[in-house]
């Protein structure tokens, strides 16, 4: 008998809170009911698998925007993936992501973000994407000099101020998800994440504490000097005796990281899930132009065919202008078709990822670029990314 897959409701709040807390972490259970409590949360986002009458798993997604160069992708993240312990294995997980899958095209999502269990996503068309960020393990021999920084709780004042600064600092990245202001709300308000703020001269830095353990782990850090930083340092210092710091492409928090102790370099991946190849290469066009424009073919003419294997997709250019981009009919053999190939799988990882199109090439067979090589390698870079999760990597 199939799973009823529904949306939750107020009287599932403490079956839900009983699952989360068994299948991840009691704090866990903590922010669901923060969420599902917001009156401003959409509850279409939270759903729940009954089976025998009885609720036994859920999962949530929470809308996000990827930016891309110029370009702006509507996408969702998808958090609270859980399943009571007896009740695992009867595919209600994946009755759910169906679910999710279906509603988040009706919102125009094109593509979904998740953090999860090796390799388990992939059986529902998801593939690593990108890279997740290192970590520096603060040494506690390293003196800190945060000079007049002091470090505070943020309020929901502050709201502008960290939206603002996280903006300016991902836009570093050419590939950037930020957190809505609806997100710092619930990470302001969580029991667990302790998202602190200190003001200096006009200027602000910020950054979010988990506890994992006897580490705190430091994320989402924007610090315009060596000082502040050293201020988040130093706060998170009195929570935990080690300190990870979580790396952003951003070049000078980066650099004042180094010297300050070890990088954990040994990270995981982002999922991704590209349901519609044509679409999100649709919604990327204004950065696809400028990419084109600034390499050797800015005068092109022709036709871009790529194939995922299960689908492809046509790009037209005329003069350097990108036209009409159009779904199409599974292509076997795209070199021999004059186009190229590369998995359904690994598009999230073309689209968003470190390697470019060359080096995909290079390291997986059935990516295959053909006589479009020069013109795929313009199209798709490799590209730096800063992704913000509720859950830190």
């Amino acid at each position: 008998m199939s799973p009823e897959v529904r949306t939750a409701e107020p009287a599932d709040l403490d079956r839900i809170g009983e699952i989360i807390a068994e299948a991840l972490e009691p704090e866990d259970a903590d922010e669901a009911r923060l969420v599902l409590g917001d009156p401003g949360f959409d509850p279409a986002r939270w759903l729940v698998a009954v089976a025998d009458g009885r609720v036994e798993s859920t999962v949530a997604f929470f809308d996000t925007d990827v930016r891309v160069g110029v370009a702006e992708v509507p996408g969702c993240q998808i958090e609270f993936v859980a399943t009571a312990d007896d009740a695992r294995g009867r595919g209600l997980v994946r009755a759910q992501l169906h679910e999710v899958h279906r509603r988040s095209a009706a919102a125009g999502h094109l593509l979904q973000i998740i953090v999860g269990i090796p390799t388990f996503y992939r059986q529902f068309g998801y593939g690593y994407a990108i890279p997740q960020p290192a970590y520096q393990v603060i040494e506690t021999s390293v003196a800190l000099a945060a000079g007049e920084w002091q470090v505070r709780p943020a309020t929901a004042a502050d709201l502008p101020a960290i939206t603002a600064a996280q903006t300016a600092v991902q836009a570093e990245a050419d590939v950037a998800a930020s957190h809505t202001t609806q997100m710092w709300r619930w990470l302001i308000a969580s029991p667990n994440h302790e998202v602190i703020v200190a003001d200096h001269r006009d200027q602000l830095a910020m950054g979010r504490i988990y506890r994992d353990g006897d580490t705190a782990l430091l994320g989402d850090v924007v610090a315009p000097s060596r000082a502040a930083l050293h201020a988040l340092i130093g706060h998170a210092r009195t929570l935990e005796p080690t300190v990870a710091v979580m790396h952003r492409p951003a070049s000078l928090l980066s650099a004042m990281l180094v010297g300050l102790g070890e990088t954990m370099t040994e990270h995981g991946w982002f999922y991704v899930r590209v349901p519609d190849v044509a679409g999100l290469l649709d919604a990327l066009r204004p950065e696809l132009a400028i990419r084109l424009a600034r390499s050797p073919f800015a005068d092109h003419s022709g036709v871009v065919t790529l194939s995922t294997y299960t689908g492809s997709v046509r790009c037209e250019i005329a003069g350097g202008e990108i036209g009409a981009i159009t779904p199409g009919e599974p292509i076997p053999y795209p070199v021999s078709a004059g186009g190229s190939g590369v998995p359904l799988d690994l598009v999230g990882r073309l689209l968003l990822g470190p390697l470019g199109a060359l080096e995909m090439e290079r390291l997986y067979g059935d990516v295959l670029l053909g006589e479009q090589r020069e013109l795929m390698a313009a199209l798709f870079p490799a590209v730096t990314a800063d992704i913000q999760t509720w859950v830190f990597p």
